[in-house]
């Protein structure tokens, strides 16, 4: 049996998507808030920390900054919000 193609030929994002590289750690840190927020903003959560499937809950391990950000740092953009 050969398999389905689900291929429509159409558009695979979204209309509203856009991509856009992240320049600095200042913007890195306004990514995570944001999308730290989601979940808040969707009423699934109080607050982010609150939502298991999120990287703000407590005890998530996180991925490393960017190395190409790292020379950037300061600790108060680190510090999570």
């Amino acid at each position: 049996m050969r398999g389905r193609n689900y291929c429509s030929g159409g558009e695979i994002w979204e209309t509203s998507f856009y991509d856009r590289r992240v320049r600095n750690l200042a913007e890195y840190r306004a990514f995570v808030d944001y999308i730290h927020q989601n979940p808040v903003k969707a009423h699934l959560a109080v607050s982010p920390s609150d939502y298991p499937y999120s990287s703000a809950f407590p005890g998530f391990i996180l991925d490393e900054i960017p190395q190409r950000l790292k020379p950037l740092l300061s600790p108060d953009l680190i510090a999570a919000p």
